[in-house]
C-alpha cells in the first residue's frame, strides 16, 4: 500500500526516513514520511532525463515508480502513512524474539543447559490459559506466536543460571525488558503512565539490546521490526490498543481454514465450499447472538435480576465425594496426607480460638482456653473461585484454584496465590479447602503451606521467594489472586512470583 522498496533498502521504514543502518538506534528521531514529500520526490524522479537518475532520485525515500490511489486520492483526507499500525504477533512473538533473541540464545546453550531448561519448563505447574510444554522448548520445529510470547516472559528465571556470569546480568535484562514491552503492548487499556512506562522500557531495551549485539553480533540488528518498536507508543495513541487491529485475530483463523479444506472435494473451485462452510458457520453464530440477546433482555425484565450479586468474593466448589465429616477425623486424614507438617490439631485449635470470635483472642493462652473441635464439621472442596476487579481495565474477572491429590489422572496438584492477612502479603500453596461449621455458622479456610516474599532480582527483574516450610490455616477472603511459581535454580527452596503471567498480575506486583 505504502509502494516502498524492501527491507534491503535505503530507507526501509514505511513510518519515517530512519536509514537502513540506523534502524537500532530506537531512541532517535528521523523525518516522518509525509504524502507531500512522497509526491514532490516522485514529480523530481519523473521529470529527469535518464533511467539511472530517476532510480537515484526515487532512492533517495526507497520509493517504487508506482502510482497510488492512497497517495493520488486519500491523502487530503489520512496519510497512508499514519494508517500503518502495531502487529506484536510479526513484531515480537515471531520477530525480534522469534527470529532473532530466541534462536540465538537456545543454539548457543550447550545440550545439557538445553535439557535442563527443557525440563524446567516441562515442571512448570499447570495454570488456566498457561501454554503448557510437555516435551521442553528447545527441540520444538514450529512455534506458535503465542507459544513464543510464553516463552519470552517465562525463560529468564529458568535460564538465569545456565548463562555465564559475565554475561547474565546483559542477557537477562535485555530478555526481561523484551517481555515488559511485550506485555505493555498488548494492554487492552492505555493511560497516559502506561505510555510513558512503555516508552521508558523501550529507551532501556534500547540501551541493553545495543551491547548485546555489541558483544554478541550475530544477535542481529538494523532490521525493520526491531526498528518498529520505537514507533509503538505513538500508534497506540493515534489508533488506540493493539487488541483492536493486531493480526493475531487472522492468523486464528487458520487452523478452522485448515479443517474446512479437509471436509472440501479439494477439487477446482474448491474456494467455494469453503466460503458456504464460512457462510453457514456465520449464520450458526448470528442465530445463537439473537437466541443469547433475547435472553438477556427477558433477564432485564425480570426484576429479581436488578438486584446485584452479593455473595461472597470467593466461593468454593467441587465439593468431596465422601461429604461432610467430623473436624476431629478430617484432622487425622490431614496427618495422614501431610506427615511432615507438625502440631495440626493444635494449630486448627489455636486458628480457631484467635480468629473466630467466641473462643477468645489472647496471644498467651493455657491450653485448657483452646475449643474442642468434637460437635464442629468439616466440609471438604477441591476447588476455590476467586473474585477480583482487574487494575488494567477495572472489569471483574474470576479466578479457579485447585486442591486435588488427583488432577485428570496426572498426580496431585495444589494451586498457588498470593494473600494478605492484614499484616503482611504472603504466597501461599493451597494443601486442604473447607468449610469448618462452628456453631451454625460456615468459615472457608484453607491449609497452606507458605513462601515468603523478599525482593526483586536486580538481575532478572522477577520478584524471589523463599519456602519458609510452614503450613498454617488461613481465611480464603485473605486471597487476593492465585498465581504461577516458577522453580528457579536446583535449590528446592527458591522461587519466582510469576508477574508475567497476565497484564493485570504485572501492573498489580509492579511496586513489589
Amino acid at each position: 500500500m505504502v509502494c516502498i522498496l524492501g527491507h534491503k533498502s535505503g530507507f526501509p521504514c514505511a513510518i519515517c526516513l530512519v536509514p537502513r543502518l540506523e534502524q537500532s538506534k530506537l531512541g532517535e528521531q528521523w523525518p516522518p514520511r509525509t504524502v507531500s514529500s512522497t509526491i514532490a520526490t516522485l514529480r523530481r524522479a519523473e521529470n529527469t532525463g535518464t533511467k539511472t537518475e530517476k532510480e537515484s532520485i526515487l532512492q533517495e525515500q526507497s520509493l517504487r515508480d508506482v502510482r497510488s490511489a492512497f497517495i493520488d486520492i486519500i491523502p487530503p483526507i489520512h496519510s497512508i502513512y499514519d494508517a500503518v499500525v502495531a502487529d506484536p504477533l510479526h513484531q515480537i512473538e515471531q520477530g525480534v524474539w522469534g527470529k532473532h533473541l530466541w534462536p540465538w540464545i537456545r543454539d548457543d546453550l550447550p545440550k545439557a543447559s538445553r535439557k535442563i531448561l527443557d525440563s524446567r519448563f516441562q515442571s512448570i505447574q499447570r495454570y488456566p490459559d498457561l501454554k503448557h510444554f510437555p516435551n521442553g522448548v528447545t527441540e520444538l520445529e514450529y512455534i506458535t506466536g503465542k507459544e513464543h510470547g510464553v516463552i519470552l516472559r517465562m525463560i529468564v528465571p529458568l535460564i538465569s543460571d545456565l548463562i555465564q556470569d559475565k554475561y547474565r546480568k546483559l542477557i537477562l535484562g535485555t530478555f526481561r525488558s523484551l517481555a515488559e514491552i511485550h506485555i505493555l503492548v498488548k494492554l487492552t487499556t492505555h493511560n497516559d503512565i502506561t505510555l510513558e512506562r512503555l516508552e521508558n522500557e523501550i529507551k532501556r531495551f534500547d540501551g541493553l539490546h545495543r551491547q548485546l549485539s555489541e558483544t554478541f553480533p550475530t544477535v542481529g540488528q538494523n532490521y525493520p521490526k526491531l526498528h518498529f518498536l520505537s514507533h509503538i507508543p505513538n500508534i497506540i495513541r493515534r489508533h488506540s490498543t493493539t487488541d483492536n487491529y493486531h493480526t493475531g485475530l487472522g492468523e486464528a483463523m487458520h487452523p478452522q481454514t485448515k479443517r474446512d479444506y479437509r471436509r472440501s472435494s479439494k477439487q477446482k473451485n474448491f474456494e467455494i465450499e469453503l466460503l458456504r462452510m464460512y457462510q453457514e458457520r456465520e449464520t450458526i453464530m448470528r442465530i445463537r447472538a439473537r437466541v443469547d440477546s433475547a435472553n438477556k433482555r427477558d433477564d432485564e425484565d425480570d426484576k429479581s435480576s436488578n438486584n446485584a450479586w452479593d455473595g461472597p468474593r470467593i466461593s468454593l466448589g467441587a465439593p468431596d465425594r465422601r461429604g461432610r465429616r467430623l473436624a476431629t477425623a478430617f484432622v487425622d486424614q490431614m496427618n495422614h496426607a501431610h506427615p511432615d507438617a507438625q502440631g495440626i490439631l493444635r494449630a486448627l485449635q489455636v486458628f480457631i480460638y484467635q480468629k473466630i470470635g467466641g473462643f477468645g483472642n489472647r496471644i498467651h493462652f493455657r491450653l485448657s482456653d483452646l475449643p474442642s473441635l468434637d460437635s464442629m464439621l468439616v466440609y471438604p472442596y477441591h476447588l476455590a473461585s476467586i473474585g477480583y476487579t482487574s487494575v488494567v481495565d477495572s472489569r471483574d474477572s474470576l479466578d479457579l484454584a485447585r486442591s486435588t491429590n488427583s488432577w485428570r489422572k496426572q498426580g496431585p496438584r495444589h494451586d498457588h496465590v498470593i494473600a494478605d492477612d492484614g499484616k503482611e502479603l504472603f504466597v501461599a500453596r493451597l494443601l486442604e479447602l473447607f468449610d469448618l461449621k462452628v456453631r451454625d455458622r460456615r468459615y472457608s479456610l484453607a491449609y497452606a503451606r507458605l513462601f515468603r516474599i523478599k525482593s526483586r532480582n536486580k538481575t532478572t527483574g522477577y520478584i524471589e521467594l523463599t519456602d519458609t516450610r510452614n503450613q498454617k490455616f488461613i481465611f480464603l477472603e485473605w486471597i487476593i489472586r492465585s498465581c504461577v511459581l516458577i522453580s528457579a535454580t536446583t535449590h528446592d527452596l527458591d522461587y519466582v512470583l510469576w508477574d508475567m503471567e497476565g497484564a493485570d498480575m504485572y501492573l498489580r506486583l509492579q511496586d513489589l
